[in-house]
């Protein structure tokens, strides 16, 4: 059984009208994933697009975006993004004729000016207080996975080795961004006597033969290998027992790009290597970007990850959680 919880909404300036008598669905988080929420809620509560909804003290909550009404149901469904995806939805891009948008200073104070600049100030507030984290010169990507407002304010906290959290201020009537420590969950006993978790070593593949364009033995042909801790090269050193290898083919690409894209597939593929769960009464605890891990002495090796992924399930007036690794998604 999950932790008790109330979901309260809002109208679209942020004044709260209530509490929802019952709320079944989940907020979903992940990183270069999902960040939405769908919820049923009793009908003739008022709610419409462009209200808020929030659990309190929490991360969870959003702006309702839809609304599904099913006249053989006593309910009424919402979705919309959750504040992390009201952020990803706002894209952080340079001056016109400049190659990046680039920042220094206190990390809370380049916070309120990403709010100011991408036009979220209705909803959102920066924190006033000094984080005591500073980045020097940094450069907002222009990859196109990396240009949404909750992934670039991440990226830019995560260089300074801090991480964004988000709470809804009812007083304020605004979802304070802060810029704070990462939460460090590494098991540092042995075999889970801090924290429980369940950790996984794999062998994944570790040799991709690339083959472009051509044919037979005018085809072009590129070995790309991984070594024991994931890193790809040229340069085989896994033999034996420890050799898996697989092939990539991509008949249309030349060298340069049979090299470009089969490293990112043999990246993905080092994804396999080792895997780290936390036990699921304990993911409350943890945030995007939180570091966990552990270590098994009885079995001989450890695995240090971050959370990438965060559910809030409601039912029955509690909220339960799911998270899942980097290692998992």
């Amino acid at each position: 059984m999950g932790c008790d919880v109330r979901l309260f909404w809002a109208d679209r300036y942020g004044r709260e009208r209530g509490i929802y008598e019952f709320a079944e669905g989940q907020f979903f988080v992940q990183v270069e994933g999902e960040v939405d929420f769908s919820l049923d809620i009793p009908k003739g509560t008022g709610t419409a697009q462009g209200c808020y909804v929030m659990m309190e003290d929490s991360e969870f909550g959003g702006i309702v975006d839809s609304l599904t009404v099913d006249t053989s149901k006593d309910t009424v469904t919402i979705g919309g993004r959750t504040w992390h995806g009201v952020l990803e939805s706002a894209l952080v891009v340079p001056d016109k004729g400049k190659d990046y948008l680039e920042a220094s200073g206190e990390c809370n104070a380049i916070l309120a000016m990403l709010v100011a600049r991408l036009n979220l100030g209705y909803i959102f507030k920066a924190s006033a207080a000094d984080s005591g984290f500073r980045v020097s010169g940094h450069r907002f990507s222009r990859l196109g996975s990396e240009m949404g407002g909750w992934t670039a304010m991440r990226k830019m906290l995560l260089s300074a080795g801090a991480k964004l959290q988000i709470r809804y201020s009812g007083a304020d009537r605004r979802v304070i961004l802060s810029a704070v420590p990462r939460g460090n969950y590494v098991d540092n006993y042995m075999d889970g006597e801090s924290h429980a978790f369940s950790i996984t070593k794999g062998r994944p593949v570790n040799h991709l033969h690339c083959m472009g364009t051509g044919e037979l033995a005018n085809r072009t042909i590129v070995d790309l290998y991984a070594d024991a801790k994931g890193r790809v090269g040229e340069v085989q050193t896994l033999f034996g027992q420890d050799y898996n290898g697989a092939v990539y083919d991509s008949p249309s690409a030349d060298a340069t790009a049979l090299r470009e894209d089969g490293r990112k597939f043999l990246e993905q593929c080092q994804g396999e290597l080792s895997s780290c769960t936390m036990r699921s009464e304990e993911s409350g605890a943890y945030e995007i970007d939180d570091v966990v891990g552990g270590s098994s002495v009885e079995e001989g090796f450890s695995v240090v990850t971050s959370i990438a992924q965060k559910i809030a399930i409601l039912k029955d007036g509690h909220v339960e959680y799911e998270t899942k690794t980097e290692t998992e998604v």
